[in-house]
């Protein structure tokens, strides 16, 4: 609980940061984007196209059960998030999705909880954690008299 929780505070954290400082790139930009005359568009690591390619559903495991869905969305009521899940139900805060691998623990076999996550889905997170360590450290002005990395160092860590 605690870890997914703290998870979900980096992503508050790393949304609130994309959206003062959105990826220069444009194809990076969220699909609906509202404008923020504000904005100052940030170069960001190689890391942020895989962060952004992955945002919206969990890649699958490489070995699927025949109980297991095709889908499940990896992020809940944020831009990014699948369409389907952009207005999640009930808590509306931005937040991972907590049923990670589209099923309940509850309802798992002793041999579908061994299979481990695929390639992609572990290299989506180590390149997630990059990029928030990478804000984390950003000296750009969040508000004045206090950096990014300051921002974080408060409320993300």
């Amino acid at each position: 609980m605690f870890l997914r929780t703290h998870l979900s505070r980096l992503l508050r954290c790393f949304l609130k940061v994309l959206v003062k400082y959105p990826p220069s790139t444009i194809q990076a930009s969220p699909p609906n984007k509202s404008s923020n005359p504000t904005a100052k568009p940030h170069t960001y690591p190689a890391e942020m196209g895989v962060v952004l390619g992955g945002i919206s559903e969990i890649y699958t495991r490489d070995i699927t059960f025949k109980d297991e869905p095709g889908y499940c969305p990896r992020t809940l009521s944020t831009v990014y998030s699948h369409k389907r899940a952009q207005k999640a139900r009930g808590f509306k805060q931005p937040r991972f999705n907590n049923l990670t691998d589209g099923t309940r623990p509850e309802r798992q076999d002793l041999l579908g909880s061994l299979v481990p996550a695929s390639e992609k889905e572990l290299l989506w997170l180590e390149a997630f954690l990059q990029i928030c360590q990478y804000m984390s450290s950003m000296q750009d002005e969040w508000k004045p008299g206090q950096t990014i990395g300051d921002y974080w160092r408060g409320h993300c860590l």
